[in-house]
């Protein structure tokens, strides 16, 4: 089978989970005979040095970006790939280039990561509390009125716009043969924006299969965040946390980097609690740190799609603690391989991990769990094997699908009956 994959690649300073799963998938399916990959990318590394009218160049292009249009259906003119595998878009690709294969047997995927084709910021998420005042009302001047991306107007009009002008046109309806979402939760929410039920496919995040894992002896007395420093990812729910458990509480080690870094860092370290603020570190360099700790911690108060530390904590068979928020607990099975608390609520994560780390049994019991859970459900096998169904039923719905390039007058009309 010959697939095009399309990805806009984060900032390097900024990695994302997005960006890896897309890799990860990429080197697969390379790997595999008789599978034929081309790639379209962009990275966000390229806007570093544009200025600002390069910037505003970007924002005018978000919504509709004819260049990659073109750019992406003389690649499927070129090699006739049997599928286009779209992941994210923004901000350089546009939505757009769910035309290209209009008119031709090329079958279209998208990968939903997050929840930008009908949130401004792409997390369901406003003022620290989940929001669907956008996808219940099917309108973006929620958004506009909050500032909800970057909490400024000027940096959600092109966000928003994108949402408006594609739903007008219908282009996730008409363009798209099939969805994968991660999980339960995530495919209902957006049938509940309007995808049809018929084409979203679960499938959740992978890993190839590590060693097994480590004596439980050899780990340490220690818990683990992983993730953004964002307020989305509930870091500052974390070490309120830690404050109550006070400084005879486990260690806790926070891995990773964010726009909040700076001011968690100062706070830590005039609280002089057990906790250590180890920063970015590689992909390898993280795994080795969960490895050895007794206890992942997820404390998100956002959707989270299928968050990687889990996934990577399982393998590892390490238990995790996470937000009873979303997708976590349809993957954390409460009392089993893991334990979730009511999100945002320090008080109750103070006493689970007090809880736990009271009990070293429970939780070598709850990390073998984990492990039996990866090795059934979230292998390299299994992923190949959905992923080939997935395309293939994709394939089959182009044959009867319709999808046009919109007229450019009518193009332009509803362009601009979608910003007001």
């Amino acid at each position: 089978m010959k697939v095009l994959f399309v990805h806009n690649y984060y900032r390097t300073s900024a990695p994302s989970g997005e960006d890896l799963i897309f890799d990860r998938e990429l080197a697969l399916l390379r790997r595999q005979p008789g599978w034929d990959i081309l790639l379209h990318s962009r990275r966000n590394d390229e806007l570093a040095n544009v200025g600002w009218r390069g910037l505003v160049k970007v924002a005018l292009r978000t919504p509709w970006n004819q260049f990659e249009l073109e750019e992406v259906r003389n690649l499927i003119r070129r090699y006739r790939p049997d599928v286009m595998h779209v992941h994210s878009l923004f901000p350089q690709i546009s939505p757009a280039i769910m035309y290209a294969a209009a008119g031709t047997a090329t079958a279209t995927v998208r990968t939903l990561h997050n929840y930008r084709m009908v949130c401004a910021n792409g997390l369901l998420l406003r003022e620290g509390e989940p929001c669907m005042k956008c996808l219940d009302s099917k309108s973006t001047m929620p958004a506009l009125l909050h500032r909800c991306y970057r909490d400024s107007l000027k940096a959600t009009l092109p966000t928003a716009a994108s949402i408006s002008l594609h739903h007008v046109l219908g282009t996730w309806t008409r363009c798209v043969d099939a969805f994968i979402t991660f999980t339960p939760f995530q495919r209902d929410l957006m049938v509940r924006a309007g995808i049809p039920e018929s084409r979203i496919y679960i499938k959740p995040n992978w890993m190839a299969t590590p060693e097994s894992p480590v004596p439980w002896a050899q780990h340490e007395n220690r818990a683990v965040f992983v993730g953004r420093l964002t307020q989305e990812k509930g870091v500052d729910v974390l070490i309120e946390a830690w404050k109550r458990l006070g400084p005879n509480g486990p260690r806790l080690e926070i891995i990773g980097y964010g726009a909040e870094f700076t001011r968690i860092k100062h706070e830590v370290e005039c609280s002089r609690l057990p906790i250590v603020m180890a920063g970015y570190l590689s992909h390898a360099q993280a795994l080795s740190r969960i490895r050895t700790a007794s206890l992942v911690i997820v404390p998100s108060v956002c959707f989270e799609g299928f968050g990687l530390v889990v996934l990577e904590a399982m393998a590892m068979g390490v238990p995790v603690l996470a937000s009873d928020l979303g997708s976590l607990p349809t993957i954390v099975r409460h009392g089993w391989d893991g334990e979730v608390f009511p999100p945002g609520v320090a008080a109750a994560l103070a006493a689970a991990v007090q809880r736990l780390f009271s009990d070293s049994q429970r939780l070598r019991e709850m990390g073998r769990n984990a492990r039996e859970n990866f090795e059934a459900n979230y292998t390299e096998a299994a992923h190949l094997r959905a992923l080939s169904e997935i395309y293939e039923a994709a394939v089959a719905h182009r044959r009867d699908a319709s999808c046009a390039l919109p007229r450019r007058r009518a193009l332009a009309k509803d362009a601009l009956e979608a910003q007001h």
